[in-house]
């Protein structure tokens, strides 16, 4: 499976894969990370061991990251 993790594949039931580009899905993916570490953060799941919000707000800004590079990669790809 290429950038589409099968935890992101198991939240959706696989609903955009078929009508979705892999850069969408791959945003849908990051905005459910993002949204899932705020909810947790705001409930009091993370941050009372050492690194916990540290590790996933880093993993968050990595694949925004990455996500970002995807579309540039398409902004600049020449049309033939």
């Amino acid at each position: 499976m290429s950038a589409i993790s099968s935890t992101f594949i198991a939240q959706t039931g696989g609903d955009l894969l078929g009508t979705a580009t892999p850069i969408e899905a791959f945003a849908a993916h990051v905005q459910a990370m993002e949204r899932t570490l705020a909810d947790d953060f705001a409930s009091g799941r993370i941050g009372k061991r050492y690194n916990t919000y540290a590790h996933r707000s880093r993993m968050v800004r990595q694949e925004k990251a990455r996500l970002e590079a995807m579309r540039q990669s398409i902004r600049i790809a020449p049309v033939f």
